[in-house]
């Protein structure tokens, strides 16, 4: 995953990404455009990457939790 930088909440946010399956681990790559009218990242999205509560940065290559809504693409 690549740096992320969100304004920290109180709740958790699922950020949409693309989800694939590199050198034996899973790897998100977060959309840029999160707005919910960003029809092409939704339909690009295969999972949500996880920004905990009141986390506002997110490094490349932090551990996160996600969530797969469809199955990994080659």
């Amino acid at each position: 995953m690549e740096d992320v930088r969100r304004r920290a909440t109180d709740a958790p946010r699922y950020l949409r990404a693309r989800i694939t399956w590199e050198d034996g681990e899973l790897r998100a790559r977060v959309h840029v455009y999160q707005a919910s009218g960003g029809l092409r990242s939704m339909a690009q999205t295969n999972g949500y990457v996880i920004q905990p509560e009141g986390v506002s940065n997110l490094a490349a290559g932090s551990w996160l939790d996600a969530l797969l809504v469809l199955p990994l693409w080659g």
